[in-house]
């Protein structure tokens, strides 16, 4: 009988502790470290695609258990291993299909071939960017780094979510309720900017039926629209961080614009460009 290690151990105890409390906390903090070293050291994904498959077994912790169960499994690092490497085929196989698929606009709604050399720049380019502005936040104070990264939706490394985790435990919160309330935040952000949209575009449809005329009348009404969708913004705000991190909203925004301000200090930035960065 093949021996079993210390991390083999604490998992196996981490998924009979769920099965016997209905608890999946210490599964997660297990899961989470065995999927990310994984993702991260075996298969080489960058720190993004590995932040994504640890998100998806936060969102699918207990699916993921009850499927160990059901199918009478009884090696559950082996099921486990195998299910992780999945997530990361998966996840290889949508970066392949967005990288081959991926078309720029220059705003005017002028697009790109994705196989062209100049967009090959352009995407490597962002590449490089994403890198560098990853390792500064690294480098950064962990609070400030994960604030930055909340407000803006950015994902999350294995040790902001540790950090985060910890702050939601002492509000007696998960990682999953969180992310599926930020999910469906997201998503009415964006069925209102995709309402608008509609709005502003019936609203140029009558102004040409009607050939401009009370040409005021809809300027006005043009910049309602515009003004309450530059309202509707995907960020997450500073009073809800603060309330998910037990901070107040003073704190929050302060520890935010000091962190944008350290990043707009690096002279590595500064070479770049920070509009780029951000």
């Amino acid at each position: 009988m093949e021996k079993l290690s210390e991390k083999d151990k604490r998992l196996i105890s981490s998924v009979e502790f769920y099965f016997r409390e209905g608890n999946s906390e210490n599964f997660l903090k297990e899961a989470w470290n065995w999927a990310w070293a994984l993702a991260r050291g075996r298969y080489n994904l960058d720190e993004d695609s590995c932040s994504e498959i640890v998100l998806k077994l936060v969102l699918d912790a207990e699916e993921v258990l009850h499927l160990f169960k059901e199918r009478g499994y009884s090696n559950f690092p082996a099921f486990f291993t195998t299910y992780t490497k999945n997530l990361i085929a998966n996840q290889r196989r949508k970066e392949i299909r967005l990288s081959r698929s991926e078309i720029l606009s220059d705003g005017f709604e002028r697009f790109y071939d994705p196989r062209s050399e100049f967009t090959k720049e352009i995407l490597s380019r962002t590449q490089e960017v994403s890198l560098l502005v990853r390792t500064i936040l690294s480098e950064m104070d962990p609070i400030a780094s994960l604030i930055l990264k909340l407000k803006h939706r950015i994902p999350l490394s294995l040790k902001e979510f540790r950090l985060f985790y910890s702050k939601l435990k002492m509000k007696k919160l998960k990682l999953k309720d969180y992310y599926v309330k930020d999910i469906e935040e997201e998503r009415k952000s964006w069925l209102r900017k995709k309402e608008l949209n509609e709005k502003l575009s019936r609203l140029y449809q009558n102004m040409q039926i009607h050939r401009f005329e009370n040409l005021e009348r809809w300027k006005v009404s043009r910049r309602q629209i515009l003004e309450v969708s530059g309202a509707v913004t995907k960020e997450k705000s500073f009073k809800k961080i603060g309330w998910y991190l037990g901070l107040s909203e003073h704190s929050v925004r302060k520890t935010y614009y000091f962190a944008v301000s350290e990043l707009k200090r690096k002279e590595e930035l500064k070479k770049i460009g920070f509009s780029e960065a951000a």
